[in-house]
């Protein structure tokens, strides 16, 4: 620990070199505290079971997670984060262990730790000091409380990026940055926009001549645009999701001001969640005191670095601009923000601007560290040092003492009910779906501590899971364009009036209706008093219901018929068969509950068609006669057909021709997805390949003696 609290050394010494047996000390150092702040934040959730939180629903954590449609294509279009789910969804195949799942969640910290380790040169004081402030503050505190894994992924590698950003430019540095920068992205498109501003602060202000930065800069925005090129060409065709988001967003998001102190000292303590997430708040005099003792080292460290002064530019920037943005439409920037959001392309993504937070805590991290540093570097007695540098790195810790032992005990790993494991078995495999009640995209269970977590239900059974996915909470409205999630969530709100249910799912191929007893569970009451449902089995928690009706992945109706909206497909469902009758839907939407007007002749059985073959994004089927044919899959117009255009049936489902010869299907929205795939990925190999040729080539002529280290040699 000597190099931890040694004093300061005279000039001549400190300019010198450190040695390698100081950096491997300090490099131990820095890891044995990382661990130890895992250990402490994380170590009761280690005990076996499986961590359920709020925000967590593209963390593949269930027993038959998938990938998402959206990694092919899919509405609401391809995502940034696609790789990473699909690498972590390989990671828990493989080694199917509950702790290993915690990876996503707790790995922000040793990664934090290492790029504060190279923002401060190795050096091991200021790193273990704005490494406790940077990881353990109330932003974090509230992004883990709210299973925001991948923000907070994301935001660990700040300090990576600004060091690579604050370097003196080479070409070399702008590949790293374009790296990183990507797996942000990657990680939460919420970074194109924060480091892309930490980007503009260290063009502008970095060390370096100005062309130089400029040009390090170019560099790292091709490789960035290269490495992410799998999630910009599909969104670059089919953007329209955002046009959802709007200023009605902006205000349900808004920064949160403080009661008494108001917005901006607020987001100085590091808070301003739009939603109350922990029930475990810090006292308000004790978390002020904190704060302003943060604060002032956090000054004295800026202070300090003048020796850093293109550093201390960038990151003050950094935190000042951080503070500025996180305030929203709020503020005097307020009419700044608006603007950028409706104008700027994909500026929307920050409908929470909180976010921005971040920069913040990044420049008053690295501010700190120095102020402990330059504290207990001033201080003669080994003694008074030790104590004054564990003094200062415990404010963090009483900042936010919720975050300690599994944010103080209030998660706690879940084990799913073995009812839901014995419904799985009763279920089996098979091609038909489930579907899930409540559909909600949020709930509450017992075993979660009633605390709301992402659905678990749509990972954990063997079929297909389909759902509402209504969102409700504090506020937030629904904003799927996905018709099947409207369709069952307008069914579900009309369930009551209907003795019909199991043929109005009957043509989304819904074998089997599964209510797990929430405790809001009685509003689906009704579910019990359907003609076509029988009960399977009843738990204590847990009903399983058997669709009576026919039902498969394709078949062909024996007519059609044309209504007006999805009311009257719930006056039709109680005379008429559904999978019967190919429904055509003018306006697919809530209407009033009443019988179409009808031909005198009762519509023809339908007939089961065969699918041959069976994928994500194609599918043939094997028809047998003419006439029209429904797939279940939700329709979207990329969808073609080999028989002809594909339309809607009941709005929500393909409905194509057929002519008793096999009809194949392909979706026209993956062959750009696979394409952006392969660019990224070839791109990416030829930049690490060619970025290891030239690193090998200039360390061997490093070895080589040159003329001029011949003749320093020789004097």
């Amino acid at each position: 620990m000597g190099s931890l609290f040694a004093p300061a050394a005279p000039l001549a010494e400190r300019t010198r070199a450190p040695t390698e047996r100081v950096h491997r000390r300090d490099a131990i150092i820095c890891a044995a505290w990382a661990l130890a702040l895992l250990l402490v934040l994380f170590a009761p959730l280690l005990t076996g079971g499986t961590v359920l939180l709020l925000d967590q629903a593209d963390v593949p954590i269930g027993p038959h997670a998938t990938l998402g449609s959206y990694t092919f294509g899919f509405p609401p279009g391809l995502t940034s984060r696609a790789p990473i789910t699909a690498s972590l969804l390989a990671l828990f195949r493989t080694l199917p262990l509950e702790p290993l799942k915690l990876v996503p969640l707790v790995a922000y910290v040793p990664i934090a730790a290492l790029g504060l380790y190279r923002l401060f040169d190795r050096r091991a004081l200021p790193t273990v000091a704005a490494t406790t402030l940077f990881v353990v503050n109330p932003f974090t505190l509230e992004r883990l409380f709210a299973g925001q894994a991948y923000i907070l992924l994301g935001y660990a590698l700040l300090p990576l990026a600004v060091w690579l950003a604050t370097k003196e430019p080479t070409w070399r540095s702008g590949v790293s940055f374009g790296l990183i920068f990507s797996l942000q992205a990657a990680f939460s498109i919420h970074f194109v926009f924060i480091t892309g501003v930490l980007a503009i602060l260290a063009w502008l202000l970095g060390p370096g001549a100005f062309r130089k930065r400029t040009l390090m800069f170019l560099v790292a925005a091709c490789v960035s645009l290269v490495a992410s090129a799998y999630w910009l060409i599909p969104i670059a065709s089919h953007s329209g999701e955002l046009d959802q988001v709007t200023l009605h967003d902006v205000a349900l998001f808004g920064t949160r001001a403080d009661p008494v102190l108001g917005l901006v000292p607020n987001l100085l303590a590091l808070r301003g969640f739009w939603r109350a997430t922990s029930t475990l708040q810090h006292p308000f005099p004790g978390w002020l005191v904190c704060m302003i003792a943060l604060l002032a080292v956090a000054a004295l460290g800026a202070s300090a670095s003048a020796k850093e002064r293109p550093r201390r530019r960038v990151m003050l920037a950094a935190a000042t601009v951080g503070i500025i943005l996180a305030c929203g439409a709020a503020g005097l920037s307020g009419d700044a923000f608006v603007w950028a959001f409706e104008h700027v392309p994909g500026f929307r993504v920050m409908r929470e601007p909180q976010k921005f937070v971040a920069l913040y805590a990044l420049g008053l991290a690295w501010a700190f560290g120095l102020g402990v540093e330059y504290l207990v570097r001033g201080t003669r007695s080994e003694a008074r040092r030790r104590v004054l540098a564990m003094s200062l790195c415990a404010v963090p810790l009483a900042a936010s003492f919720p975050m300690m032992v599994g944010l103080w005990v209030e998660i706690r790993p879940s084990h799913y009910p073995a009812s839901w494991t014995a419904a799985d078995a009763i279920m089996g495999s098979g091609s038909g779906r489930i579907l899930a009640l409540p559909g909600d995209a949020y709930v509450s269970f017992s075993w979660t501590q009633d605390r709301a977590v992402a659905n678990p239900m749509t990972s954990f059974f063997s079929r297909d899971i389909v759902s509402d996915g209504n969102v409700e909470l504090g506020g937030l409205e629904s904003q799927t364009s996905n018709a099947t999630s409207r369709y069952l969530s307008f069914l579900t709100t009309v369930g009551s009036r209907t003795r019909n249910f199991g043929n109005l799912v009957a043509p989304l191929d819904v074998q089997f209706v599964l209510l797990a007893k929430t405790e809001d569970w009685a509003r689906y009451r009704w579910l019990l008093h359907q003609d076509d449902l029988t009960v399977v089995h009843r738990w204590p928690d847990l009903v399983l219901f058997r669709n009576e009706e026919p039902s498969s992945l394709a078949y062909q109706p024996g007519s059609s018929l044309t209504v007006r909206d999805w009311g009257q497909v719930v006056g039709l469902a109680s005379s008429t068969r559904l999978t019967d009758v190919a429904v055509h839907v003018r306006h697919p939407t809530a209407g009033p509950i009443r019988i179409p007007p009808m031909r005198a002749a009762p519509p023809a059985p339908s007939a089961a068609a065969h699918v041959a073959s069976n994928s994500v994004t194609a599918l043939t089927v094997d028809t047998a006669r003419d006439g029209p044919l429904v797939i279940a899959r939700t329709f979207d117009d990329r969808w073609s057909a080999t028989s002809g255009p594909i339309t809607a049936n009941l709005g929500v489902e393909l409905l194509v021709p057929a002519s008793g010869e096999p009809v194949t299907l392909e979706y026209e929205g993956w062959p750009p997805a696979r394409t952006a795939y392969a660019i990224s990925m070839v791109g990416l190999s030829v930049l690490l390949g060619v970025r290891c040729l030239l690193s090998f080539l200039h360390r061997r002529s490093g070895m080589l003696p040159t003329r001029r280290s011949l003749i320093e040699r020789s004097r």
